[in-house]
C-alpha cells in the first residue's frame, strides 16, 4: 500500500443529555379582498447545545479551545411570511412570494466531531508491507502528537434566508405561464478550519508542536443562490405539454456541506475571500 492510517486511541467518549424544543405558530390573514398572508413564527431551543461533556481537558494549551462549556444559543426566532394575490378576483392571474428564516440542527454535530482529549492516529507512507500487525508494533504512540478536533467557542447554529416572488397566469389560448425568482442566503455555515499548521514545513515543525493537526470547527461559511424558473404548459382533452427552464447561480466559502479551509491563516476570522462561484 502507498500509506497506512492508524489510530490508535480514541479518547472520544462522554455521555451527554440534549432535549430539543420547537414551538411554532401561524395564522392566515386577509387584509383586503383578494391578497391572503400567510404569517408564522417558529422557535428553536436546545437545551444542552453545548460542550459539557467534551470540555477539551489535553487541548486547554490550545488559546482558541473553550476551558468551559458554551452557553446555550437561546436566539433561534425564525419568522415566516407568505403572500397571494388573485390580481383579477377570477385565478387567472396571481401573484404569490414568500419569506423565511430556517435555523439547521446543530446539536448532532457537536457531539459527533467535537474531541476529548484528542486522538492519536499514524500515518505511515509507503509501509512496504501488508502485515497490518508488523506496522502497528513498529510505532511508538508515545512520539504522536494527539490529533484534536474542536467547535469555536462562538460557533452559530446554520441559517438559510429564503426570499420568493413570482407571478402566473392565463395567456391567450390556455396557455398557463409562470416565473418566479428565488434567492437563499446561507449564513454561519460550517467549516473546518486548521488552526495548526506547520511553521517550518521541511522541518515537520507545528505553531504548536505538542499537537498534530488540530481542526476548529467554525460556523464562518456563506452561501448565496439566485434561481430564476420559468414554466409554460397546456393541457389538451387527451394530453399536454410542460417546458420548463432554471437558469441559477450560486456562490460560497464553502462548496459542499462541510469544507476544511486550509489556505488562510490560522488566525484569520475573515473568509470572504473564499466567497465565489460554487456547485
Amino acid at each position: 500500500p502507498s500509506l497506512f492510517i492508524r489510530e490508535l486511541d480514541a479518547p472520544f467518549g462522554a455521555e451527554e443529555r440534549n432535549v430539543q424544543l420547537a414551538f411554532y405558530v401561524q395564522d392566515a390573514w386577509s387584509p383586503v379582498p383578494r391578497l391572503t398572508l400567510n404569517l408564522g413564527l417558529r422557535y428553536d431551543v436546545e437545551t444542552n447545545g453545548t460542550n459539557q461533556g467534551f470540555v477539551n481537558l489535553t487541548a486547554s494549551e490550545l488559546p482558541f479551545v473553550p476551558s468551559e462549556p458554551r452557553p446555550v444559543d437561546k436566539d433561534k426566532l425564525a419568522p415566516r411570511l407568505g403572500l397571494a394575490w388573485d390580481v383579477l378576483g377570477d385565478g387567472s392571474a396571481v401573484v404569490r412570494g414568500g419569506a423565511g428564516i430556517f435555523y439547521d440542527q446543530l446539536t448532532v454535530w457537536r457531539s459527533g466531531l467535537e474531541s476529548r482529549g484528542g486522538s492519536r492516529a499514524a500515518f505511515v507512507p509507503n509501509p512496504g508491507s501488508t502485515d497490518v500487525e508488523a506496522i502497528t508494533e513498529a510505532i511508538d504512540p508515545e512520539t504522536l502528537p494527539p490529533l484534536v478536533t474542536v467547535m469555536d467557542p462562538e460557533m452559530m447554529t446554520p441559517l438559510t434566508r429564503q426570499f420568493s416572488l413570482g407571478v402566473e397566469g392565463v395567456l391567450p389560448g390556455g396557455v398557463v405561464a409562470s416565473m418566479d425568482g428565488l434567492l437563499v442566503q446561507g449564513r454561519n455555515l460550517i467549516l473546518g478550519h486548521a488552526r495548526n499548521p506547520f511553521v517550518d514545513p521541511a522541518l515537520g515543525v507545528r505553531k504548536y508542536p505538542d499537537f498534530g493537526p488540530v481542526t476548529q470547527i467554525r460556523s464562518a461559511g456563506r452561501a448565496e443562490g439566485k434561481i430564476l424558473m420559468v414554466r409554460a404548459r397546456k393541457a389538451w382533452s387527451r394530453g399536454g405539454i410542460d417546458v420548463h427552464y432554471t437558469l441559477a447561480e450560486r456562490k460560497a466559502t464553502v462548496d459542499r456541506w462541510f469544507d476544511f479551509i486550509e489556505t488562510v491563516p490560522d488566525t484569520a476570522t475573515d473568509f470572504s475571500s473564499e466567497f465565489g462561484p460554487a456547485d
